[in-house]
């Protein structure tokens, strides 16, 4: 399976020509010519290359509408072969670029003439009003909200804080506490009664 696809950005030769096919449905054809420029040279001047393009049924009436001689459009499509015997019987061959996309590479004409589904997009002062809308003001009054309620979280947590700091006279008694317990940690090293007097104690 091959490959057919190509691209242009070129403009229009002359206005599309519009013939009908000759069958019973009537289908709309648009032929126009694209002028391509090719890369400039060292003088500045560029030459261009000129590609024959068609364009049928929805394709076409659009092209008849909005296309014009001189339009920056951009092309693309698939090229066909375009054979056929001229009236002194000689065939003819040739390719041309079959559209299946056109769009706009400048500008357009009238917007309130485009169909809907190139209509422009909006302007940058319709985009700036919409993000400073009235939606703005409600998310800085949650926000203060927020903080409001964070400052009063913090004051009513400081006294139950101060409240839990331990006393001096706990403190106090924290220590006699450990005294006591050294004291009779002492007495159990040495295996002796609370009870017993100094002078019977043989380690003295």
């Amino acid at each position: 399976m091959g490959l057919n696809q190509c691209t242009f950005l070129g403009r229009l030769t002359r206005d599309p020509e519009i013939r009908y096919s000759s069958g019973a449905d009537q289908i709309p054809i648009a032929r126009f010519t694209l002028a391509v420029d090719r890369w400039k040279k060292k003088d500045g001047e560029s030459e261009a290359d000129f590609f024959p393009c068609v364009a049928f049924d929805k394709k076409a009436e659009f092209a008849e509408k909005y296309l014009y001689c001189g339009i920056r459009v951009l092309v693309s499509g698939s090229m066909k072969n375009n054979n056929y015997t001229n009236k002194a019987g000689e065939k003819v061959y040739g390719v041309e670029l079959q559209a299946n996309h056109i769009d706009f590479a400048d500008g357009k004409r009238d917007e309130e003439d485009l169909p809907e589904d190139v209509q422009a997009p909006p302007t940058q002062n319709a985009q700036a009003s919409g993000k400073t809308g009235g939606t703005a003001s409600p998310s800085k009054t949650s926000a203060t909200g927020n903080n409001e309620g964070k400052s009063s979280s913090a004051r009513a947590s400081a006294p139950n804080q101060q409240g839990t700091a331990p006393s001096r006279t706990a403190a106090g008694r924290s220590s006699a506490g450990r005294t006591s317990s050294t004291r009779r940690t002492g007495n159990r090293f040495s295996n002796m009664p609370e009870s017993v007097e100094d002078a019977n104690n043989p380690f003295n």
